[in-house]
């Protein structure tokens, strides 16, 4: 018998459908359809091969959202299943391509001083230049992390990155979340 992704105690779990009816199991590919048709969002059947959230990860649903735990924060799985990533190459102002809606770029690691900026270009072919695009950012070292938004053209956007702090260099790389609509 073909084994599902199921709720158990706050993890992900495999099992049957018959361990699950057992256990009394919530149900995930259940709820993600459910949640698909009230948002009129289409919804493959092989959904739980595709399943975001890998086997004894924590998942809780908040507020009818399904979140994860990524070890740091409760992040939305709706944003997790269709976000790109990136990691930046060789240096701070080295271009990135991250082609998608939404997604997160990982800097090299940084360590300018406290009151110091720095830009680099981010290609994306969702970009247009009417495009809102929203930037966060999470620092997990010192320095306080400031992102915002240079200029944006057909296809590209100039991104500002900075240490706002008055007296802490930065010592770590960064994660520049990004929303494009």
């Amino acid at each position: 018998m073909a084994k599902k992704t199921y709720l158990h105690r706050g993890l992900t779990v495999k099992r049957t459908d018959e361990q699950a009816r057992e256990q009394n199991l919530f149900d995930l590919e259940r709820y993600w359809k459910e949640t698909a048709n009230k948002l009129f969002v289409p919804f493959s059947d092989t959904c739980d091969e595709a399943c975001p959230v890998p086997v004894g990860q924590p998942v809780r649903v908040l507020a009818d959202v399904l979140e994860t735990y990524d070890g740091t924060e409760w992040v939305d799985l709706n944003s997790v299943a269709d976000a790109v990533t990136t990691t930046q190459a060789t240096s701070k102002t080295t271009a990135v391509v991250a082609n998608g809606a939404k997604g997160v770029i990982t800097t090299v690691a940084l360590d300018d001083a406290a009151g110091a900026y720095f830009q680099f270009t981010l290609t994306n072919s969702s970009i247009i230049p009417t495009s809102v695009i929203q930037l966060t950012g999470l620092n997990s070292g010192t320095g306080q992390l400031a992102v915002s938004l240079v200029s944006i053209g057909t296809g590209s956007a100039v991104i500002r990155v900075g240490n706002a702090d008055n007296s802490e260099a930065f010592n770590s790389l960064v994660k520049i979340h990004f929303n494009i609509s």
